[in-house]
């Protein structure tokens, strides 16, 4: 098994690198064919300049005036308007050329800028190539400075006067260059009819012209390489050594176009590109392939290792999770039942102390009702504001007795409930007055009623004192804020009565709205609340068969509905 897969691994590495060879020579004779349409461009493009220059430089010469400032040299000797005219006649031509000249058997007579001397390689040879271009050396020099370029010649123009624009090499070099070169690539025109080499020295931030002496093909074996394909009319592409802008030893690769073969027939085209820059993605491939391979066996066999060693640690983990698990849930529901159990037990002790507290408070009301009956007996009937003082006596103890009496119902639901027919609005504005000593000043109540036809059967106490929890609650909620309103109100609903009690307080939090009716719960600071007010109303509504819901959202005030059954009739 273990020899199966090696014998696997090394096929797959053997077939790696022989499908990478195959991709490298396909990326290297894509390289090439690239280059070698470059300097198809370039080619083209050389070809249209120069054939421009030509006609160019024939329009010029056929403009009104040349020929009148040719017969003024001849007559007098002064060349002064033919030059003025050459000087014209270079504006025209375009940004190519550096100057234009009139020549007289070989002699300069006239340039477009005398500030210059000018001279020929060979005065009386010129090229008449394919490309119907006449082309001949000039040497421009000024104060021991000496520019050597090629020229376009129109010979005998006039007979015994030529013509000849000179070429500004750089300007056409980075004229090819912004046209033809791209990615990095560079290019490089010879000239082998006169020894002229147009390239980018080895900073490669200008072009250079050089003379017919050749001294720069030690250091440019790209210079070799292109003088033999051009003497031997070869086309193609080579590989050489050289170096990057850093000094480092590079691989290149450089297409050849020779001028025995391309459109402009004057120069030789040579583009130069990196090899390292085709071959070092595939060997940065087949590195990163390498090692992707490996460490994905790696990783393969790391997690087999994992998983038969901690196969065991994995089951032991999760009967430990489970284990785990169930005692957190009985611990849970132990919890719970010992809440619940705790809960039960003060509701337990507050029934007691309930029952206790409202002994003592019959014991205390009693008197107080049984002396109001008895002062009403003894009061002279014109004596009505006492008599109404003393009713009012009356009535709040008795009240109290009911109060005391639902607060006996609730924790221990002995007391009997005091159903009787009962009008909506009043229970409502009753409610409302009740409430007035307790509300702040920033407050604003309203009474909204609707039910003045309408009877309800119902504990008039109870639903008082839930209205009243209502609207106390309310009064809470708003506190300190400015602009407090609450309103509380009737209104007919389908087979019965609906009150509500609606503020514009800060509302209540959505995650306390399931907990609002528990008993104890409350959302009020410490010592401003017991937690009873909602139990209770929920309470009293359950005993009068009704429904209460709640509609509240945080920032935009409450509204709490309490529905009563209508009175049959």
């Amino acid at each position: 098994m273990i020899v199966l897969s090696l014998f696997a691994i090394l096929s797959g590495i053997v077939s790696m690198g022989i499908t990478m060879n195959h991709l490298q020579k396909t990326l290297v004779e894509k390289q090439d064919e690239n280059m070698m349409q470059l300097a198809g461009v370039t080619d083209r493009n050389i070809s249209n300049i120069l054939r421009s220059g030509l006609a160019d430089l024939r329009y010029s010469i056929r403009q009104a005036g040349i020929f009148q400032a040719e017969q003024i040299w001849r007559e007098t000797g002064n060349a002064q308007e033919l030059s003025g005219n050459l000087s014209s006649m270079l504006g025209r031509i375009g940004d190519s050329f550096i100057g234009v000249i009139a020549m007289n058997k070989g002699r300069v007579i006239a340039a477009s800028d005398e500030n210059y001397g000018y001279s020929y390689y060979d005065a009386d040879r010129f090229v008449n190539n394919e490309a119907g271009l006449d082309l001949d050396y000039v040497t421009r020099f000024q104060g021991g400075r000496a520019l050597t370029t090629l020229a376009i010649v129109v010979p005998n123009v006039s007979k015994d006067i030529s013509y000849a624009a000179m070429f500004d090499m750089r300007e056409l070099y980075r004229r090819l260059s912004d046209t033809s070169v791209e990615g990095g690539k560079k290019v490089l025109l010879l000239c082998q009819e006169y020894n002229l080499l147009i390239h980018e020295p080895g900073d490669y931030q200008e072009a250079e012209t050089m003379t017919p002496t050749f001294r720069r093909e030690a250091e440019y074996p790209e210079i070799r390489i292109l003088k033999e394909r051009e003497k031997n009319h070869r086309l193609g592409a080579d590989s050489f050594e050289g170096k990057d802008q850093n000094g480092n030893d590079i691989l290149n690769r450089m297409a050849v176009l020779p001028s025995s073969v391309n459109r402009n027939g004057i120069f030789a085209v040579a583009v130069i590109d990196s090899y390292e820059s085709t071959i070092h993605p595939i060997n940065a491939a087949v590195f990163r392939v390498g090692a992707s391979l490996f460490l994905t066996l790696f990783g393969i066999g790391l997690i087999i290792f994992i998983f038969v060693h901690l196969n065991r640690a994995e089951i032991r983990q999760k009967q430990e999770i489970e284990l785990l698990t169930l005692k957190q849930k009985e611990t849970q529901e132990l919890m719970e039942r010992t809440q619940e159990l705790a809960h039960n037990q003060r509701l337990t002790i507050i029934g007691t102390m309930t029952a206790s507290i409202a002994h003592e408070f019959n014991n205390l009301l009693t008197p107080i009702m049984g002396y109001s009956i008895m002062t009403l007996d003894k009061l002279p009937p014109e004596d009505t504001e006492s008599y109404d003082n003393v009713i009012e006596i009356y009535e709040a103890a008795r009240k109290a007795k009911a109060i005391i009496s639902r607060l006996s119902l609730l924790s221990r639901k002995t007391a009997p409930a005091e159903i009787q027919s009962c009008e909506p609005d009043r229970i409502a504005s009753n409610s409302l007055a009740s409430a007035k000593p307790m509300k702040p000043a920033n407050v604003e109540t309203t009474l909204d009623l609707n039910c003045e036809e309408m009877k309800i059967r119902a504990n008039e106490i109870e639903l008082n004192q839930l209205l009243l929890n209502l609207i106390i609650n309310s009064f809470h909620a708003i506190g300190d804020m400015e602009g407090g309103r609450v309103t509380v109100g009737t209104r007919p609903a389908a087979g019965g009565v609906e009150f509500y009690v609606r503020d514009n307080g800060p509302g209540i939090p959505k995650k306390d709205l399931p907990r609002i009716y528990d008993p104890f719960f409350t959302t009020k600071e410490s010592g401003k609340g017991t937690g009873l007010g909602l139990a209770i109303a929920a309470q009293v509504v359950q005993n009068h068969n009704g429904k209460i819901s709640i509609d509240t959202e945080e920032g935009k005030g409450c509204c709490f509905t309490v529905f009563i059954p209508e009175e049959k009739k």
